[in-house]
């Protein structure tokens, strides 16, 4: 006659599930991260298309400052409403600041 004795530690049913609902929080705190993360990066690249045109344009002569900051805040694709560009111009001639 066998005997079968299925002991209460030596049950392995369920064992995936649990193993799945402890990795499961740090597996929605990564992709959280990494929206969080590819948001600011596409912001940041957003805002330096701006910067860099309004630049593109001081580089080519533009001397009216309103004009290119109008330029740069137009340029910039999903500004925030909060979302500001100042301009300011240093003229050297060499290492010295005239």
């Amino acid at each position: 006659m066998e005997r079968r004795s299925t002991p209460i530690l030596g049950d392995e049913a369920g064992v995936a599930a649990v193993e799945f609902a402890l990795v499961l929080p740090i597996l929605c705190l990564v992709l959280l991260g990494i929206l969080d993360g590819w948001s600011y990066v596409t912001s940041s690249l957003s805002m330096r298309a701006g910067v860099k045109t309004a630049a593109n344009l001081v580089m080519s002569g533009s001397a009216i400052d309103a004009v290119t900051q109008a330029v740069a805040i137009s340029s910039w694709e999903n500004r925030p409403e909060d979302g500001q560009v100042t301009l300011s111009r240093t003229y050297m001639c060499g290492t010295t600041v005239v």
